[in-house]
This record gives C-alpha cells, sequence and structure tokens, in this order.
C-alpha cells in the first residue's frame, strides 16, 4: 500500500503510518524567524504526535532532535521545535530563541525532511506542568497587581536605587496589565521609558487617554525598538541595549511585551555587570515566571524552568563559540555551580565588541 503526500510515495505500515515517519517541506519564512512548513496540524497529529513529544528530523544531510509544541512555553531555550499553534493549523518548524532560518538556509526553501515521532516525551515535559499549562491575562486569576503585571524595581547586586523598573509593557494590550504598568511607572515616577517590543511608529496605535506613557512619549523621553528574543544570535541588539542603558540619565522603565523574557535575560545581564551573584540573577528571572505561570519557588518545576532557560543562556554567555551550533550542545554537562555571573556577562560583552571604556561607563551607570 502506497500513499502520495506532498508529491511524494510514502510506504505505510498496517495502521496507516509511514515506516521511519512522515515528509514536510520548508516553503517559506514564518514570525520569530520560524520557517513554515507544507503540511498543516492534523497531518502531524494524525502520525500520533502530542504536545511534548520527541522527534527526530531527517535531513538528506543529517539530522536533529526536535519537539513537538503548540505553545513555547513547553520548550526548552535552543531546542528545535515543530509547532502548530492552538488557534491555527499552519506548522512551522523552529529554534527557542533561535534563528533556524539561519541554521538551514543552506537548505533552501523546498527541501524536504522527514519527522519522525518518537513515542518519548522530553525529559522535562512532564516536571514543567503550570509553564505548559501558559498564564492567565485577567486580573482576577493572581495574587496581587503587582504579580498580574510583573513589575518591581531592579536591586539585586549593587544596582543603583531609583535606576531601573521592569514591567510588562506599558503600551501593549496585553489582558489590561497596561494599565497597571503604566501607573505603576507614573508612582515611581520614571524619567524615561525603553521599550524593546515595539518599533517607535507603531507606539501611537496603541494610544489611550491619560497614560503616563505616552506624557513621556509626547516629551520624546520614549526609547522604543523591536528586538529578537534570540538574543545571543543578534549582537548588535544587545550592544544597543546596553549602550541605551548606559546613555539614559535618571531612572528608566524598561520592558518588552510581557517583562518575563527579553526583559528577563535583559535584566539577568544588568544585575551580574552590578555584582549580583548568578543565585541572585536566577532568582529574579524567575520570579517573573512564578509571577506568570503559578510556578512554586524552589520546586522540581521552578529548577526545571531555570535550567531550560536562564542557565543556558548563560552558558552561551560564556561560551559564545558555541552559538555556532547550538544543537551540538550536550545541555546535560551544562553545571551552573562554577557560574560567575559578572565574569560571564562582561567577557561576552568584550567578545561581541563592547570596549572596555564603554563596559566600564555602563557599568557606572547603574551602579552606586
Amino acid at each position: 500500500m502506497v500513499l502520495v503526500l506532498f508529491g511524494s510515495f510514502l510506504a505505510l505500515n498496517d495502521d496507516g503510518r509511514e515506516e521511519g515517519g512522515f515528509e514536510a517541506s520548508l516553503v517559506g519564512e514564518a514570525e520569530f524567524s520560524n520557517i513554515l512548513l507544507d503540511i498543516k496540524k492534523a497531518d502531524i497529529e494524525s502520525y500520533g504526535a502530542e504536545p511534548g513529544d520527541k522527534l527526530i528530523l531527517q535531513f538528506p544531510e543529517g539530522r536533529f532532535v526536535g519537539y513537538y509544541t503548540k505553545t513555547h512555553s513547553g520548550i526548552a531555550l535552543f531546542d528545535i521545535f515543530i509547532s502548530s499553534y492552538e488557534d491555527k493549523d499552519d506548522v512551522e518548524i523552529g529554534i527557542f530563541c533561535g534563528d533556524i532560518q539561519e541554521m538551514l538556509g543552506e537548505y533552501g526553501y523546498g527541501k524536504t525532511f522527514t519527522i519522525i515521532p518518537t513515542g518519548e516525551k522530553s525529559e522535562y515535559y512532564n516536571k514543567i506542568p503550570h509553564y505548559i499549562a501558559g498564564y492567565s491575562d485577567d486580573p482576577e486569576d493572581f495574587d496581587s497587581i503587582q504579580t498580574y503585571a510583573n513589575y518591581r524595581e531592579v536591586t539585586q547586586g549593587n544596582f543603583k536605587d531609583d535606576r531601573l523598573y521592569r514591567s510588562a509593557s506599558p503600551f501593549q494590550h496585553k489582558g489590561v496589565r497596561y494599565i497597571y504598568c503604566d501607573q505603576y511607572l507614573r508612582e515611581v515616577g520614571v524619567d524615561h521609558i525603553f521599550s524593546i517590543s515595539l518599533d517607535m511608529d507603531r507606539i501611537g496605535s496603541y494610544r489611550y487617554d491619560g497614560p503616563y506613557a505616552f506624557e513621556l512619549y509626547d516629551e520624546g523621553r520614549v526609547t522604543a525598538k523591536y528586538l529578537s528574543t534570540a538574543i545571543p544570535f543578534h549582537e548588535d541588539e544587545v550592544l544597543f541595549v546596553m549602550n541605551t542603558i548606559a546613555d539614559l540619565d535618571g531612572s528608566i522603565g524598561f520592558s518588552c511585551s510581557h517583562g518575563k523574557d527579553r526583559t528577563g535575560i535583559y535584566c539577568a545581564m544588568l544585575e551580574a555587570l552590578a555584582g549580583a551573584s548568578y543565585k541572585e540573577v536566577r532568582e529574579d528571572y524567575m520570579l517573573s515566571m512564578c509571577n506568570y505561570y503559578g510556578i512554586i519557588p524552589n520546586s522540581e518545576e521552578y529548577d526545571a524552568v531555570a535550567s531550560m532557560v536562564l542557565d543556558r543562556m548563560f552558558y552561551l554567555f560564556g561560551n559564545p563559540s558555541a552559538i555556532e551550533d547550538v544543537t551540538a550542545i550536550d545541555w546535560d554537562e551544562v553545571d551552573i555551580e562554577g557560574y560567575d555571573a559578572e565574569e560571564i556577562v562582561s567577557g561576552y560583552l568584550l567578545h561581541i565588541g563592547m570596549t572596555q571604556e564603554m563596559l566600564d561607563q555602563l557599568v557606572a551607570s547603574i551602579t552606586g
């Protein structure tokens, strides 16, 4: 028995599944540096794939390990994933916080590969139920407005008082978080807002009556630029953030859309430069995950999520040459016990082109 699927003849088992997997082709760009495939959600699920399942991705030139997901919350940093989002029929391939287009660009669109479901879950999938379940946009589902809007002052290490405040976006309408974030920024009286999830020409489309954020915007005290979540793959963007923080006088309200991912990583870097230990950096990063997902501090899930995200990011900061092939890293060998956060971030910034003079200026601007 044979089946014609996207122009390819595939041998089927008695249960109707292809021996060794099914084929898909790279057909075009998708959001977040992902690549759109020529299959649909029903196709991949007809082969028994479920969220969290480990997949073998067999290209003519080699194979990779990936995971099937319907939400990025179940994927570890720099893992390859095949995704069909809950509200879409399209299927994409990507690297979480990486650039699959750069990695697979040599193959070119039209390249066909085989997806082989293994029937196995990722090693962390069953450890992260809250993270997988996602988060609510309803403030009634949270213990406090501060937890809901994920706002606080950055104080780790020797961070200067009244220098940096982090939050979800005071512009973008993620539930009603923007209203509470705006109120918080007014209360603490930030001098400037620095948004990394919007370009300046898009901010006006979110305007409404009365917000402090738009008072600052009209006074020219907002800096906004859409930055990638694939932070180590965009060295120019890292330098832009660090140079902007150093150049802005007074207090800064710093945010991406939710204030947990991009904001979380950049704040972790700044906290490290301010002399915070990796333990302090990790705890502040994970506070946002606890706020959004209801993860219990110091639980198995807490440590699993930290290991999936921040520990991996700092490993790359400390080993920038590994960025050339993140799929070759054996993450089981990563040990955070030896992490010197300040040394890792300082070394990384110098590696990507920041001068020692500029680094000294940045550290002086956030400490005291």
